[in-house]
């Protein structure tokens, strides 16, 4: 799993208000799977989305009154897509850092339905050897 921990984005509203930028949030990618965690306009909100097509992506809030699109070519920096909030609609755009934390999983929590995360281990380096 890739972690973006200090991604910027963007909203950008159909009916003409004025825009958020910059705002943080974290977007946590792996194969098929994509969620971003965010203060969405006026409230903290996971975005959670499997994969539709080649770096295509559909989204939604676990009370689904939220729902979104994004898209990210291969290796790409940016994300981009639209979003539909009850009665609103716009576009948003997600700009990752440069580089992702990567996390292992190291089990799946059946009981509590979540996986446990683990950062690999640094390997110290042996004197006398080269790396």
């Amino acid at each position: 799993m890739q972690v973006w921990r200090n991604a910027k984005m963007d909203l950008v509203f159909y009916d003409r208000r004025t825009p958020i930028v910059r705002r943080t949030c974290e977007v946590r990618l792996s194969p098929g799977i994509v969620t971003v965690l965010c203060r969405f306009i006026d409230r903290l909100v996971a975005l959670n989305g499997l994969r539709d097509g080649q770096g295509h992506y559909r989204l939604a809030s676990a009370d689904r009154s939220i729902d979104a699109t994004l898209h990210r070519f291969k290796e790409g920096r940016i994300m981009e897509g639209s979003w539909r909030r009850k009665g609103e609609r716009g576009f948003w755009r997600i700009t990752l850092g440069d580089r992702p934390v990567v996390l292992t999983v190291i089990r799946r929590d059946t009981a509590r339905g979540r996986e446990a995360l683990l950062r690999p281990k640094r390997r110290r380096p042996v004197p006398g050897i080269a790396a």
